[in-house]
């Protein structure tokens, strides 16, 4: 996922070999969802393929050819499952949060008959 990240010196803290003295931030960089995944959500995170990993962190790299590699997100690879709706609070931190659920309804409806 595309992201940025800044570390910025803490005035407050005296010593600047204190770890303290440095806050690092950070944040996913995200953008209209494509059609294919809105109806997930209205948002996605931006994704950099490998191939273009180079440019993305290269400091020369143009706001135009930025701004274009913001646009290329490969929403064609990638795999939609659906997942149990623990995701969906913070307090869950768990790898089988990862895991698809099977659909709760038949794929054939059951019958007497």
């Amino acid at each position: 996922m595309a992201g940025i990240f800044e570390r910025w010196r803490d005035p407050e803290v005296d010593d600047q070999n204190d770890p303290a003295a440095w806050v690092w931030t950070c944040a996913v960089i995200t953008t209209e969802a494509a059609p294919e995944l809105a109806h997930i959500h209205e948002r996605m995170p931006v994704v950099v393929p490998r191939e273009d990993w180079a440019v993305w962190l290269d400091p020369t790299t143009g706001a135009d050819e930025l701004a274009d590699l913001l646009d290329r997100t490969p929403v064609d690879r990638f795999a939609v499952d659906e997942v149990s709706t623990d995701v969906n609070s913070v307090r869950n931190n768990r790898p089988d949060l990862l895991e698809p659920v099977e659909d709760a309804v038949p794929a054939e409806p059951e019958t007497l008959f």
